[in-house]
């Protein structure tokens, strides 16, 4: 419990090396992991450093400690903080990867075997250079204007063939991203409800589940009901913080 206090307390501290909070509050759940003060702490403490994922973890492990309202409300605000990339976004980009790297090595032993062959052919260069001109000037010569302008015209639609297919994966992809995007905001939403049906006369319970409506309201093509739910949620909020002021239940 030492560690909690201290961890928290350098958390805290402006001046303070969020190293040694984060040591401290480490520490602290290692020694009793049923500490649901000190997961949250910690997963805020990665929250502020830019680490999502381990903010996340650390407040489903209070979670499995504990059901409680701050948890709760954190991992609402994470889960619509989370970048929108879907699974599959995310192998797609490590192929990408491989089949570059793929073509750098095959790109690299292709010009290393080139410039070997240009270096033994060097004494004919000038000789090489005229022959290949006329045989290019003979090929156009001998070649009917018909077959040339057809090869033209596939050349053409190959290209706007392929620029049909890159829109279709970014609209694809656009969807997939979009779709995962809604699936973390409804699950948002969830936790929100959650929290507030932990601790109904919570005002920042209520603050963060208008927030999620709202933000589901932009993600669900500006559905008005969760627009309605938000005003309701924000009410709510008002109504339980200046009680809350009041001295009032």
């Amino acid at each position: 419990m030492l560690c909690f206090w201290r961890g928290a307390a350098l958390d805290f501290l402006p001046d303070a090396s969020s190293k040694d909070a984060e040591k401290e509050l480490s520490k602290a759940v290692k020694l009793d992991p049923s500490l649901v003060d000190a997961w949250n702490a910690l997963g805020n403490l990665f929250w502020k450093k830019g680490d999502l994922k381990g903010s996340k973890g650390c407040f489903l492990q209070a979670l499995q400690q504990k059901k409680n309202a701050v948890s709760l409300r954190c991992l609402s605000m994470i889960l619509r903080a989370t970048k929108a990339e879907s699974p599959q976004e995310r192998w797609g980009f490590s192929r990408v990867i491989c089949g570059c790297a793929m073509l750098f090595t095959h790109t690299h032993t292709h010009t290393l075997s080139l410039s070997l062959t240009l270096s033994l052919s060097q004494t004919h260069k000038h000789t090489t250079h005229n022959t290949l001109t006329h045989l290019h000037t003979l090929t156009h010569l001998h070649t009917p204007r018909t077959q040339r302008e057809g090869e033209e015209k596939r050349r053409e639609e190959g290209k706007r063939e392929k620029r049909r297919k890159a829109r279709k994966q970014d609209e694809e992809k656009k969807r997939r991203r979009d779709d995962f995007r809604l699936d973390l905001v409804n699950e948002s939403v969830t936790k929100a409800k959650e929290a507030v049906g932990l601790e109904a006369k919570d005002s920042e319970s209520w603050y963060v589940l208008g927030n999620a409506y709202t933000t589901l309201f932009f993600c669900s093509n500006n559905d008005h009901v969760n627009l309605q739910r938000a005003l309701k949620a924000y009410n709510m909020a008002v109504t339980h913080q200046a009680r809350k002021f009041c001295g009032k239940s």
